[in-house]
């Protein structure tokens, strides 16, 4: 929450791998904790991006000082809580694709326990302010996207969008591989690419859109057993990247890379995830 408010985002990315998922005998390896099955872990991801999204919603919202000139109208109110909100993209990835051979279709309990916790834990914060909206859960909505799989782009009012990309493929030993091949399959001023577990960013010029700004983003989880075993480091940590832009085109663009764990030891599998909630202090879903 820290990282967004102090870098003033209003946009926040997942590129895929919402979970770890259950392939490759995962629970068995000891690499899911509490042994969480497709739903829980779906779950536990909503309740971690949950707390992170309610905790930088307050922080916009306390910047507006709603009501201290006389009471806002409904309109001013709403504009207030849309302005307050990240707008938060997301595709699915491979780990949760692997439900879908059981006929099961990834991301559905993320999406409805993150717009519960959300709407829940808003809701609540605004009566404590003397606010209400009944028109609160449509502006959540309208703030959580699905991205579709088959053209996973968001585009901007000045005419410039960004494509998320979670190609079915592994790291390669040249870094720069993966997003000079992202490049060339988007469109896009902006491509985000994600499932090589390594950091990058690269920017190229091309003749007709201008500047592009590739980023390939790391993991959130520190270390899996299974990389270290070959010799392969992962790159944790969320990544900023800020751009400005006129007349469809970028001029500018920065990027940082925060790579400091929470945690900073393995936890065992056996650990009970309940505890693990109440020592991240995470918003938990509505059942």
């Amino acid at each position: 929450p820290e990282i967004i408010f102090s870098k003033r985002v209003k946009i926040v990315e997942l590129i895929g791998d919402i979970t770890a998922g259950l392939k490759h005998h995962l629970i068995h390896r000891g690499q899911i904790i509490g042994s969480l099955n497709y739903t829980e872990q779906e779950i536990f991801a909503a309740e971690l991006l949950g707390t992170v999204h309610v905790d930088v919603f307050k922080k916009y919202f306390e910047e507006f000082s709603l009501g201290k000139g006389g009471k806002p109208s409904v309109e001013e109110l709403e504009m207030t809580i849309r302005e307050s909100l990240v707008l938060f993209n997301y595709i699915v990835g491979n780990h949760e694709e692997w439900q879908k051979e059981n006929g099961h279709t990834p991301g559905v309990t993320f999406r409805d326990k993150l717009i519960g916790i959300l709407n829940r834990a808003i809701g609540r914060y605004l009566d404590e302010q003397g606010f209400f909206t009944p028109r609160l859960e449509d502006i959540i909505r309208s703030k959580t996207i699905e991205l579709p799989e088959y053209e996973a782009i968001h585009s901007f009012p000045d005419g410039t969008c960004t494509e998320l990309l979670h190609p079915r493929m592994g790291r390669t030993k040249t870094t720069s591989i993966r997003m000079e091949e992202a490049f060339d399959f988007s469109h896009c001023q902006r491509v985000d690419t994600a499932n090589y577990h390594t950091s990058f960013m690269q920017e190229k010029w091309d003749s007709d859109i201008g500047q592009r700004v590739g980023v390939q983003a790391g993991a959130m989880t520190p270390l899996t057993y299974f990389e270290h075993g070959k010799l392969k480091r992962i790159d944790f940590g969320p990544v900023y990247v800020g751009d400005r832009c006129k007349n469809g085109r970028i001029f500018m663009s920065e990027h940082e890379f925060f790579n400091k764990p929470i945690l900073q030891r393995p936890i065992s599998k056996d650990m009970d995830i309940n505890r693990l909630k109440e020592k991240l202090n995470l918003l938990r879903a509505p059942m």
